[in-house]
């Protein structure tokens, strides 16, 4: 029987081979391009509403389209239009990390989904780094050469510190580029005619609102700065966010890029430490993308404090005994940045602008082992 569309989108069907029916039209939205590649599908029970059948009619519906190879699932994520639906050829897409190193590379990884065959089966993603040490304009130009002649659809750059002199060159390229992250230097921005970044204020957001929900009372902020425009609202992100929470509130930044050994790394962490507590010792620090935590905790043991019982650590970048981490979910801004540079590899001549990408990133503090403060434990067995 031929399914029937009702107003807003309901569809009735006869209850004989109902999940039959209910893939066959999801079939055709997809085919049509009404449910794109890549996308997440709404949830059971907004399918079973939209059909007015049951939730387990809809998981018979989901069964059959995925063996169908037309959707994949994400363990409690949720169910996503395959990007491979009714593809005619796959795309080439390539990330150049300029002046790359440990944090960069785990960032953009992150964003990207890189690991994640869900969003990225689609096309071909190929990856191209020059580092800190190597990075001149000669090779820069070397590299974008090469890039010229492999013919490839789109070219992804991350780029924290990129010269301005060297920014033309991009736009020289015979295919779009894409500038990822708030990293964009200052002159540059708004002269850019793709980039794509995450809310970046949300960073901040997230943190405060995750050391006020674990009951702490005085937060200082620790950015790593990848540009002055990234420091800026980080500081004025963080700020708002812990004076409608009533939580004190301090930002400051480690550059520690130059760093090459532990010993610089340790000295930098102890002096930024240092330099914290002199300006009023909060009861929790928040580290936003530092790895290598214990050095932290080493710095503050130096000066007679204990993580988890006179200060606490809340960090996204690594998991440490005795902290929080704030474990972020990238997939659903993952799949809308390949969305949209699918979509202008598709069409090059329409270009992006700047696009900020708000509330994709699910956040959720998890306490790592070791003994959390009265306070902490009270909130956490809450949540």
């Amino acid at each position: 029987m031929v399914l029937k569309k009702m107003v807003k989108m309901t569809v009735s069907v006869i209850k004989e081979n109902q999940g039959d029916q209910v893939a066959n039209e999801l079939e055709r939205q997809i085919g049509s391009g009404l449910l794109v590649p890549g996308r997440k599908l709404p949830s059971f029970r907004a399918l079973a509403a939209q059909f007015s059948v049951s939730c387990q009619v809809i998981e018979s519906a989901f069964a059959r389209l995925e063996e169908r190879h037309l959707i994949l699932r994400r363990p409690r994520v949720g169910v996503y239009v395959n990007p491979d639906a009714f593809a005619p050829s796959k795309r080439e897409f390539c990330l150049l990390r300029l002046l790359n190193g440990v944090r960069l590379a785990d960032y953009t990884e992150r964003i990207l989904s890189i690991s994640d065959l869900m969003v990225w089966r689609g096309c071909n993603l190929s990856i191209r780094s020059i580092s800190d040490r190597n990075y001149s304009r000669g090779i820069l130009l070397y590299e974008l050469e090469k890039l010229r002649q492999a013919h490839v659809d789109c070219l992804l750059v991350y780029n924290p510190g990129l010269c301005e002199e060297d920014m033309p060159e991009f736009a020289k390229l015979p295919f779009p580029v894409v500038f990822l992250g708030d990293s964009i230097p200052e002159a540059c921005v708004g002269k850019v005619a793709n980039q794509i970044v995450e809310e970046t204020a949300d960073r901040a957001r997230a943190m405060v609102a995750a050391a006020a929900r674990c009951g702490y009372h005085h937060a200082v902020l620790v950015g790593g700065p990848l540009s002055k425009y990234y420091c800026q609202v980080m500081n004025t992100a963080g700020a708002a966010a812990a004076a409608g929470l009533g939580l004190g509130f301090r930002y400051v930044e480690l550059e520690e890029e130059g760093c090459e050994t532990v010993v610089d790394l340790t000295r930098m962490r102890r002096q930024c430490v240092a330099e914290t507590l002199a300006g009023g010792q909060p009861d929790i620090l928040l580290l936003d993308g530092y790895k290598q935590l214990g050095l932290f905790i080493e710095a503050l043991a130096a000066k007679g404090l204990m993580v988890g019982r006179d200060i606490g650590i809340l960090g996204d970048g690594e998991m440490c005994p005795g902290t929080i981490f704030l474990q972020s979910d990238y997939i659903a801004l993952s799949v809308e940045i390949m969305r949209l540079i699918s979509d202008l590899a598709a069409a090059p001549d329409r270009p992006l602008g700047r696009v900020v990408l708000p509330g994709f990133i699910l956040r959720t503090p998890l306490l790592i082992g070791g003994v959390p403060q009265p306070a902490l434990t009270h909130s956490l067995e809450k949540t």
